[in-house]
């Protein structure tokens, strides 16, 4: 269960889709939790917690690089719009004499 909710976390930020990643991403602290509660021995919690803890921290890196390429690019659009001519306005009425 684990696995697949961390595919599926990985493959929806590398697709930007950021909407998808979020409640999966709470599903996924919703599943180590309980996969810790359930685990026989300390060695196994521990275990989970530490490569729950280094898929987050991989992922929230991915997400910061992906932001950082996010705002990039907004701002050469606000700049490219900012120099572009407005567009014209339409007319919605014509008159005849």
């Amino acid at each position: 269960m684990i696995e697949q909710l961390a595919a599926r976390i990985q493959k929806a930020l590398e697709s930007g889709d950021f909407d998808t990643a979020l409640p999966l991403i709470e599903s996924y602290g919703k599943a180590v939790k309980t996969a810790m509660q359930t685990a026989r021995t300390s060695h196994q919690r521990s275990e989970v917690a530490g490569s729950a803890s280094a898929f987050l921290r991989d992922r929230l890196h991915l997400a910061r690089v992906m932001r950082s390429q996010l705002a990039t690019r907004l701002l050469l659009t606000r700049r490219l719009v900012s120099y572009s001519e407005p567009p014209a306005p339409a007319n919605s009425w014509l008159l005849e004499g």
